[in-house]
């Protein structure tokens, strides 16, 4: 019977529980499409080093949309079922008890989220296609293998994520009082209860935690664990945003008050009154600005170490691409990559090695603190910093299986390691080696004191940047390929979050209109609560991505080059509030335009 009347209430009610729906399916359609993306690629005919990196991509990909669906979804579910707190509190008065309308608030979260879950695995299928047309080489397209795993995986997602988000709205939901719902006040039961309370200090506990281990960790560790770091202190963020609606709020509306006659201090009354409202709508944001900020970042920083790194390596004066004339005095070095097997049964990985000579050794590199012997640098030697060579499990000793650039397979033997920094992935091999063995992708740099006349040189520190600097951009392009499409999920959850917030108050907004409020007023009222509510997300998702990539630079300059640059995203913060703004005010105000209209006043 339970189930029927949930049926029957969706149907009633589908405008309220629409962005339910649209939450769960985005979700689902972004895991389904990265889960696919990922299977297709890694289990390809020919998978070769690009796909095995593509199928690491989405891996983080379907991670980062789990988890932000798992917000999103709560939130909006929580939201959609505390503006039925009025119908839910009068089923009690006729006699309903508490489990049955936990049940009933549980079976109407099971329906959304099974249908919003079907249809987003379709739609994540086909987004699937389109992203692999786009990334992977042709030929390669979703096979029936990963649609088999990425559905179940992303609908059983769906659904569990939509019975955890009801969770809570209908504990709230059978703690009403029952005679609650024959006063005229709206109902609104407590958004921070004593289990939110405990998650969201357990939250902020581990994020402190995790804090304490990075300062405790060896090198080579702290780097994984501060790309995480931000996760813990998200999630507590996010449970503790009405707490933070009032204080921040007012920062907006407080001077909007002083401003205007009206609009500005209806404003900041409706975000204070409606804190469960304005926490819902501030939370995608929240997400928008924290996980992607912090992701862009970090990479922002890993970009900057790279290329600091690289130009504390190199320690020549000037260096050439072209050929120099004979007897010229000059280190000519090989750029290419080869093969390397991590341990045995493992599969094999490219890596960057530098062929020189090892008289380089001398006049090119910067190799502080040696491990080992640099004079057994010979035709079948390998020298590599030694925070790399610990990340491999190698030692100075081992033999190590090669795969050279003309596929030909040696062994080399590590001979020292040097103090370079995590950052600095490269192996040095003796020139002779590669020069016996040459590859299609293989650049020969000369390395000069000098300039040589009717030669085109450049300084040292130039050609690193603009080759490391190179090597940047590509990770910063690989950010945005991971950021994006979380960045986008969270964005059309801002949206829809805001149709809902501001679509449940078609009644207020007739009241106020009837009562003398212009639509100009309504408008500027609406732009004001959208400004303060944004901005609640904004600021915890800015300072939380900030402080990420804060403790990124420390680990790096730690562990890395000497003057390394302080580079915080203070831009990619500010766009991203911005944005979030910007999408959550256009929405709000298309919504009250509908729900103002002449027709919708005298209903």
């Amino acid at each position: 019977m339970l189930f029927a009347l949930a049926r029957d209430t969706l149907a009633d009610r589908r405008r309220t529980f629409a962005g339910s729906f649209v939450a769960v399916g985005l979700g689902v359609a972004m895991v389904t499409a990265s889960v696919a993306v990922m299977v297709s690629a890694v289990t390809a005919e020919k998978a070769d080093e690009s796909l095995r990196a593509i199928g690491t991509v989405f891996v983080f990909v379907a991670l980062l949309s789990a988890f932000l669906s798992v917000f999103v979804v709560a939130s909006t579910l929580g939201f959609a079922v505390a503006g039925r707190a009025r119908e839910l509190a009068l089923l009690r008065l006729v006699g309903a008890t508490t489990a049955q309308v936990g049940r009933l608030v549980r079976y109407e979260a099971l329906v959304v989220g099974v249908a919003g879950a079907v249809c987003g695995a379709v739609a994540g299928a086909l987004l699937a296609y389109g992203v692999l047309a786009v990334v992977a080489p042709a030929g390669v397209t979703v096979t029936a293998v990963a649609l088999a795993v990425a559905f179940p995986t992303a609908i059983a997602l769906g659904v569990v994520v939509s019975l955890l988000g009801a969770g809570a709205a209908a504990r709230g939901a059978a703690r009403l009082d029952a005679l609650a719902a024959l006063r005229d006040t709206d109902v609104e039961t407590p958004v921070m209860t004593r289990r939110r309370w405990v998650l969201a200090l357990a939250s902020l506990g581990a994020g402190v935690l995790l804090a304490v281990a990075v300062a405790a960790l060896d090198a080579e560790a702290q780097m994984p664990v501060s790309m995480v770091l931000t996760g813990p202190f998200v999630i507590a963020a996010a449970l503790l945003a009405p707490v933070f609606v009032g204080p921040v709020s007012r920062l907006v509306t407080r001077p909007a008050a002083r401003w205007t006659r009206a609009s500005g201090l209806l404003a900041g009354a409706n975000v204070l009154a409606g804190v469960r409202r304005s926490a819902s709508t501030a939370a995608p944001i929240l997400l928008a600005v924290g996980v992607t900020g912090a992701v862009l970042g970090a990479t922002g920083v890993l970009a900057d170490g790279t290329v600091t790194a690289m130009r504390g390596f190199y320690v020549s004066d000037r260096v050439t691409t072209a050929a120099v004339p004979a007897g010229t005095a000059a280190e000519p070095t090989v750029e290419t990559s080869v093969g390397v097997t991590v341990g045995e049964g493992t599969p094999e990985q490219r890596v960057d090695v530098i062929g020189a000579r090892p008289s380089a050794l001398r006049t090119v590199f910067a190799l502080p603190e040696v491990d080992g012997d640099l004079r057994a640098f010979d035709a079948a030697a390998a020298i590599g910093s030694r925070e790399y060579v610990s990340t491999m499990n190698w030692r100075v000793g081992e033999r190590l299986p090669v795969t050279l650039p003309d596929g030909s397979r040696t062994e080399v033997q590590l001979v020292a390691t040097f103090a370079g920094g995590s950052l600095n992935q490269k192996l040095l091999l003796p020139k002779a080696v590669l020069d016996a063995h040459p590859g299609d992708e293989a650049t020969v740099v000369t390395h000069l004191s000098g300039t040589v006349a009717g030669v085109d040189t450049e300084p040292t520190g130039e050609w690193v940047d603009r080759t490391a600097g190179e090597q940047g951009r590509l990770l910063m392009a690989g950010a945005w390929v991971l950021a994006g499409p979380a960045l986008l999920y969270t964005l059309l959850s801002v949206a829809n979050t805001a149709a809902m917030a501001f679509g449940a108050r078609r009644e207020e907004f007739a009241a106020l209109r009837r009562t003398g409020v212009t639509r100009p007023q309504l408008r500027r009222m609406v732009l004001w609560e959208s400004l303060a509510v944004s901005l609640v997300g904004a600021v915890l998702g800015g300072l939380i991505a900030l402080a990420g990539s804060l403790v990124m630079w420390t680990v790096v300059a730690r562990t890395g080059p000497a003057g390394l640059p302080l580079r915080l995203p203070w831009l990619e913060v500010v766009a991203l509030g911005t944005g979030a703004a910007v999408v959550a005010s256009l929405v709000a105000v298309l919504i009250l335009g509908r729900v103002s209209r002449p027709a919708a006043v005298r209903r």
